[in-house]
């Protein structure tokens, strides 16, 4: 196969006329300002886009630009995945741009199901030892980083411990994570748990909410979220998504590649507030088993609410994982 086009030399605009040949895996290039045919080595080929011909630079500097668009076959190179989409989407027609919406919304639906399913499925297999193991060195390495140590007083932690545990016991979770309380400036009121525990607590969270029954109920909040291995089960929901885009857009760093990464971590937004609404159950569930009332989450809910202030009122929620805040509230004192 024999390509026509234009040669030119390094640093120069002046082109000359020039064929570029393959046989096996060499190419050849001849020239009427050359005295024969001449072997080259192709250094750089640009991306393909569109109907825009791929320019070819030689080890030597020299560049070749094609009149036509090179056949993919010419130079065997594989194209970036990313690449080809682009090119492809700019010689769209009215049929590309309804098979891509298709595709788009056929996509959309498979991720809100296959991936939470599938995510699922790979979490039962992990041994919950292992689960464990994670969660506490996990935060072994976020208290030196972030924590301090906390300021409550002893027998206020063991008080609120000892009713967390009557809690555990009640719903049947073994074993019981524990319970770290911890001074924490940098975060603020805030309780989270870690995969498989522990739980952590901080001195702001309990300043906030004064009362140890909103505190506790809380603190049931996240046993619901180790009981349900939320923690595991988000984290390869998350790794399922990014997975998919780059088996899609490829993996060279390509704006594609990073808006599918953004769109995957937006899906698993909704995959988070179900998570929420699920802990919100247990706890409830916990709560009134033990003789005490669901109002005590809703009232922790409310006040964090109060001292979140207008991002945790918005209609959307936080601008995080959580769903609308008066929405859990509800469901709770229905409860």
């Amino acid at each position: 196969m024999k390509i026509s086009g234009y040669l030119y030399d390094p640093g120069s605009s002046a082109r000359s006329e020039a064929k570029l040949a393959r046989r096996g895996n060499r190419f050849f290039l001849t020239s009427p300002a050359l005295s024969s045919e001449r072997e080259v080595e192709i250094g750089l080929v640009a991306d393909r886009l569109a109907k825009i011909p791929q320019s070819v630079t030689f080890g030597n500097g020299q560049r070749f630009i094609p009149r036509y668009p090179l056949p993919e076959e010419f130079l065997h190179l594989e194209t970036a995945r990313a690449v080809r989409w682009i090119d492809w989407l700019e010689r769209a027609t009215l049929v590309k741009t309804v098979v891509l919406l298709a595709f788009l919304a056929a996509s959309v639906v498979a991720l809100r199901q296959a991936v939470p399913f599938a995510a699922d499925g790979a979490a039962a297999l992990i041994p919950a030892e292992m689960e464990r193991a994670v969660g506490k060195q996990a935060f072994r390495e976020f208290d030196a980083i972030v924590l301090e140590p906390s300021q409550l007083s002893i027998e206020r932690r063991e008080r609120m411990v000892s009713t967390a545990n009557e809690l555990a016991r009640i719903g049947d979770i073994d074993p019981v994570p524990a319970i770290e309380f911890r001074h924490a400036p940098l975060i603020g009121p805030n309780a989270f748990a870690f995969p498989g525990g522990p739980i952590l607590v901080t001195d702001e969270l309990v300043e906030v909410l004064e009362g140890d029954a909103t505190v506790v109920a809380v603190i049931a909040h996240e046993m619901g979220h180790v009981e349900k291995r939320h923690g595991l089960r988000q984290a390869l929901r998350v790794g399922g998504i990014l997975l998919i885009a780059t088996l899609v857009f490829g993996d060279d760093g390509s704006m594609l590649e990073e808006l599918s990464t953004i769109a995957g971590s937006l899906v698993n937004l909704q995959y988070s507030r179900d998570f929420e609404r699920d802990a919100d159950s247990f706890a409830a569930d916990i709560l009134i088993a033990s003789g005490r009332s669901s109002e005590d989450l809703a009232t922790a809910l409310q006040t964090l609410a109060q001292e979140c202030g207008k991002p945790c009122s918005k209609e959307s929620g936080w601008l995080s994982t959580h769903p609308v805040m008066a929405d859990r509230i509800s469901a709770l004192q229905d409860r």
